[in-house]
């Protein structure tokens, strides 16, 4: 599920790229992930239901986080990963939903895509990243064995 939504530095009126927020005062990035999911999608997860695709990635080592921009900027991204079954009728139902808070500005339409389309879907470095470590985990088999066979 991409989000496509004006992005004003990029001059695009369209950018198609990953739900994403900023961490709240409250500290907790899956709680954050799990409110913009709900906020820019409309569906709702529990936090238990979100796969901290970054801390699996780097587990062992000094980070749990990705630098999309080390050079200009010290902001870090957490990835997380959903997955849900949906039947065919809701999916039609969200594409091209409008979403988003309006009262934060947010003009957000939705855009349903197979995850094998994401990589020339989405030119955000959210979505390359997470689709990079999702294939990586994939194939070592390190996701939930429930994730893996479906279930």
């Amino acid at each position: 599920m991409l989000t496509v939504q004006p992005r004003v530095p990029t001059g695009k009126y369209a950018l198609e790229e990953l739900p994403a927020g900023m961490l709240d005062m409250s500290g907790s990035f899956v709680g954050a992930a799990a409110k913009e999911l709900q906020e820019e999608t409309g569906i709702i997860v529990n936090e238990k239901g979100l796969i901290d695709l970054t801390e699996k990635a780097f587990k062992g080592t000094a980070y749990n986080h990705v630098y999309p921009s080390a050079g200009g900027c010290d902001e870090i991204l957490r990835l997380f990963l959903h997955q849900t079954t949906m039947s065919r009728a809701r999916l039609i139902e969200l594409e091209g939903k409008c979403t988003g808070v309006l009262e934060e500005g947010e003009n957000i339409k939705l855009k349903v895509i197979s995850l094998h389309e994401l990589w020339r879907e989405a030119p955000d470095v959210k979505a390359l990243s997470a689709l990079c470590i999702h294939e990586n985990l994939l194939a070592r088999r390190e996701l939930p064995i429930d994730y893996i066979t479906g279930l």
